[in-house]
């Protein structure tokens, strides 16, 4: 990695309250490069190994996490227990293919949600999520 684009990513991972690291960097240059992406944590390991050998799984979940926790990243959970994070942090749903694995954006503009219960006491609404599982027609 160059050093204005290491600094680069430096810059975003401060802005964003975290501290820069070489793993942050380098799960950061292959998330946030203007494309919208979703991939499992195991997607991402594959893809890292490829340029840095001594990164380990958990490092990759650990960074993700982080990442989802300073909200510029989505986790998605999908039935089966399978967590997909999605790059795309405007407001949107997904499908999720449950013949290929795949999940997809729709616009939030393409649903339609007339009635929410009321949040449990001392709460309130933060977001809303929805996949919509497919699968191929008999």
């Amino acid at each position: 990695m160059n050093q204005l684009t290491k600094n680069k990513y430096n810059v975003f991972l401060r802005k964003n309250g975290l501290k820069p690291t070489s793993q942050r960097n380098i799960v950061a240059k292959l998330l946030f490069n203007g494309k919208n992406k979703h991939f499992t944590a195991e997607d991402l390991y594959e893809k890292v190994k490829l340029t840095r050998k001594n990164i380990s799984l958990a490092t990759v979940y650990n960074t993700l996490h982080s990442f989802v926790e300073k909200k510029i990243l989505k986790q998605v959970s999908i039935k089966e227990g399978k967590t997909i994070f999605c790059t795309n942090m405007k407001n949107h749903f997904h499908f999720f293919n449950s013949f290929t694995g795949k999940l997809s954006d729709f616009s939030s503009d393409e649903i339609q949600i007339n009635k929410l219960p009321a949040p449990p006491k001392g709460m309130k609404i933060e977001s809303i999520d929805v996949v919509i599982n497919l699968n191929k027609k008999n």
